[in-house]
This record gives C-alpha cells, sequence and structure tokens, in this order.
C-alpha cells in the first residue's frame, strides 16, 4: 500500500541510513528553487506559480533521457503555503527521495531526487550577481559573467574541473566558490600548490606515508587526499607535478582509491579534484612534459580566467571590494578619485588581481586620507618590479544616459542594482553613486 503523505525532508533523513543525509538548511518558501539534472548540467527554474513536469515525453519542462523514466514521470506544483511539492505521477519506477521512496514530497535547496538511473538536485535559483556579492568572483565584462555563470552550473556536478588563467587571476577563489556551491560544502576543502613543495616531498603529501617509509616517518603521515575525503581537494599549479605524481594523480582519479608510500595497502577515498594551472598544458602534452590521458581526466570541465588587463572596466568595482576586505570591518573605508582609477586602468597588471590588491594595501598605508588621489597610486606603484604605465587606453564614448532613463530602468528593476546597470551598460558602482546623486530608493 502505497503512502500518500507529503514527506518533508527531515522526515526522510530520519528514514534515511546514509549518514551524510541532513535535513536542508534552505527552505523553499525563502528562496527561488531551480532543478537541475546532474548529469547535463540542464537547470529548470521552478516557478511558484505554475506547474513543472519532469519525464522521458519531449513535451516536459525538464526531459530525461533516461529508458527507466517515465514518459510523465512526476510533477512539481505550488503546496498553497509559499512551498513546492512534488508529486510523482504513478511512474513504473518510481521516485526516491535518499532512498525512501515517495508519492509526494515538499522540495527545498539540497533534496536529490532520484528518477529511474536520473538524480535531480533542488538548487537556489540564483543571478550571478549574488554570487558575486557572496565569494567575490568580480565583474560585469562579459567573461566574468560567463565565469559565474560557468561556476553556477559546474558547481553540483561532481566531475574535474580545470580552472586555466594567468598567476593572480583567482583561480584559488573559483575554486572555493565551486566547492561552496556544491553538496560537498559542508565537507573539507584542501588546497594543495604543486610549485611550492619540493618534487620529492609530493607523493608523501599527497598521498601519504607509512611509519618508516623512509628516513625522518617516525609516524604514519595521513595525505591531502585523506584529509580531503568525502569534500574537495584543490590541485593548484597542476602542471608542475612531475611524471610519477601525474601518474599517481591519474590513478586516484581513475580508481577512486590511493597507496601511501611504503605501503602495499590502497585506500578507498572519495574527492573531487579541481586543478588550476597558468601553462598551456596542451602545449606539454605535444612536448610529452604532461601525460595526455591525465590531461583529459581534468579537462572534463573548464572555466577560463581573463587577465585583468583585459577587464579594465571592472577595475572600480574590483578596487571598491579590494579596499572594502582591506578594511576588513574598520571604521576606516577608503575610496579611490577619478585621476587614481584612470592611473589604475592605464598599468598592465602583470600580476593581475594579486598585485592590484598588495598596489592598494600599500596605498592605504601611504595615506592619513579617507580618499586616495593620483599622488598614492603613483607611489604605491614605485614599488612594484614594473611600475611603468602604458598609453592611456582608447574608451568607447559611451554617452551617459539622462536622469529620467536612469530613474525609469531603476524603478522598473524594483531598485536592483545589478540587473539596473546590465541594462543601462554601466559598472554598479558607478549606478549605485548616480542615483545617491538622484536620491533614488535603490538597493
Amino acid at each position: 500500500m502505497k503512502d500518500d503523505r507529503c514527506f518533508r525532508p527531515s522526515e526522510i533523513a530520519r528514514h534515511s541510513t546514509d549518514p551524510l543525509v541532513a535535513e536542508p538548511v534552505h527552505d523553499a518558501r525563502r528562496s527561488a528553487l531551480a532543478l537541475m539534472d546532474r548529469a547535463s548540467g540542464r537547470v529548470v527554474p521552478l516557478h511558484p506559480g505554475r506547474r513543472t513536469r519532469v519525464g522521458a515525453a519531449p513535451d516536459n519542462d525538464l526531459v530525461l533521457e533516461d529508458r527507466a523514466v517515465s514518459a510523465y514521470h512526476a510533477s512539481i506544483e505550488p503546496d498553497g503555503l509559499g512551498g513546492l511539492v512534488l508529486s510523482d505521477l504513478r511512474s513504473t519506477n518510481g521516485t526516491f527521495v535518499h532512498g525512501l521512496r515517495v508519492t509526494r514530497v515538499e522540495l527545498r535547496a539540497g533534496v536529490s531526487v532520484s528518477m529511474g538511473r536520473s538524480v535531480l538536485r533542488v538548487i537556489e535559483d540564483r543571478p550571478p550577481e549574488s554570487l558575486e556579492e557572496q565569494i567575490g568572483i568580480i565583474g560585469s565584462c562579459p567573461a566574468m559573467q560567463r565565469v559565474r555563470r560557468d561556476v553556477l552550473r559546474y558547481a553540483p556536478l561532481e566531475a574535474t574541473v580545470l580552472v586555466r588563467g594567468e598567476t593572480g587571476t583567482g583561480k584559488e577563489v573559483v575554486a572555493r566558490a565551486l566547492h561552496a556551491q556544491s553538496a560537498r560544502a559542508g565537507a573539507p576543502l584542501v588546497a594543495f600548490n604543486a610549485a611550492a613543495l619540493d618534487p620529492h616531498l609530493v607523493d608523501s603529501e599527497l598521498f601519504g606515508h607509512e611509519r618508516g617509509a623512509f628516513t625522518g616517518a617516525l609516524v604514519r603521515h595521513r595525505g591531502l587526499f585523506e584529509q580531503a575525503n568525502g569534500g574537495t581537494l584543490f590541485v593548484d599549479e597542476v602542471a608542475e607535478l612531475s611524471a610519477p605524481a601525474q601518474a599517481r594523480l591519474l590513478r586516484v582519479l581513475e580508481t577512486g582509491e590511493l597507496r601511501p608510500v611504503g605501503t602495499e595497502r590502497s585506500i578507498a577515498v572519495r574527492v573531487r579534484v579541481l586543478a588550476a594551472t597558468h601553462r598551456d598544458l596542451v602545449a606539454m602534452v605535444r612536448a610529452k612534459t604532461f601525460r595526455v590521458d591525465l590531461y583529459y581526466r581534468l579537462n572534463a570541465l573548464v572555466i577560463d580566467l581573463p587577465p585583468l588587463r583585459e577587464r579594465v572596466g571592472d577595475l572600480p568595482g574590483l578596487a571598491s571590494h579590494l579596499l572594502a576586505r582591506i578594511a576588513d570591518g574598520r571604521a576606516a573605508r577608503w575610496q579611490l578619485r577619478d585621476e587614481a582609477l584612470d592611473l589604475l586602468s592605464r598599468y598592465a597588471w602583470p600580476g593581475n588581481v594579486r598585485q592590484l590588491s598588495s598596489v592598494l594595501h600599500r596605498a592605504t598605508m601611504l595615506t592619513s586620507g579617507a580618499w586616495l588621489g593620483a599622488d598614492v597610486i603613483l607611489e604605491a606603484l614605485r614599488g612594484e618590479p614594473d611600475g611603468r604605465l602604458v598609453a592611456p587606453r582608447a574608451q568607447p564614448i559611451v554617452e551617459r544616459p539622462d536622469d529620467a532613463t536612469i530613474r525609469s530602468i531603476v524603478q522598473a528593476c524594483d531598485g536592483r542594482l545589478s540587473p539596473a546597470a546590465r541594462q543601462l551598460g554601466m559598472p554598479r558602482t558607478t549606478l549605485r553613486e548616480l542615483v545617491r546623486k538622484l536620491g533614488i530608493q535603490a538597493r
């Protein structure tokens, strides 16, 4: 006899034998939700005012290419209280949440639903700007918007992600965002820089060693893979791994098992690997200095970070974010004068965002006021290995919208600055200053 009760996630968690199942923190009534197919990465927003259907038939809102899924397998509808309920449509193989077969279940962010061989995950349907504000992936240029979209798309998946970009572009920031937005967010995130360690110590650091494995190995050491078990391991500068270390990393990725140095015993680990590099891995594969099979394993999903010199338009917002972080809650809050921003935009930034942060930090120590002028920025840049300024960049002439246009668009966006700035074609920081001067209510 079927149980037609509408289960809550907390009730399912109590019935589950999986120790990792816990009641999700987020509530469907507090945020917009979406349903993501973990196999394809496709995301379908769940609208609180209409029905959403899932199944194998082509006219479903979310179509699953799965023979074990019925033509019209399940539907999602409002529960009348501001939430959403998933109902099984008398499917052949049933609908399961954390191993428990259900006919009706309340949906919240974090719930995983199984239909046939497909696994769907309920996620928060948030615009990329919320990720910008929460984690610090700052920038409104198309390349950075694409980075934020990719983080939201790839984070819930289990596949390896390769983050590419020059030194200082923020590859570890992206890795931390991928982990924070994933189902592993409550588990460890362990970071490892392959370029910062003696190659002879990499095996021991990554895979661990047994007592007595080599001179000085007085106790057993748990490697970073073991420390990250159940969570995420971020391998920065993966191209710097030696050939033996590349082979051992490939083995763990393929088998889910590792062998500590000094033992024949294998240990099973469940770790998602994120990798980053500033090198051209394709060229290294051709030169036979990087394993082609490891390259294909790491290259499952790719995120490319642009250098700072290619997104000068993001400098005002990025600098404002970095200055707020430097202040770190103190009463002192620094701002850049227009001439200071002009100087920053004329510098090539070989060290990218990391270098910009260092220069701004130095500038705040060279002034006693709240405003950073051109003189302070020039002095801060003189401390850099390459302090030369390039000629003023040719910028496209963009006519400033009139006050009435600004008012109407901000009001049409319910006072939200991020979507209004996109429509007006200007940085959010610029629009924030304009609405302040015009006395427009915004958020």
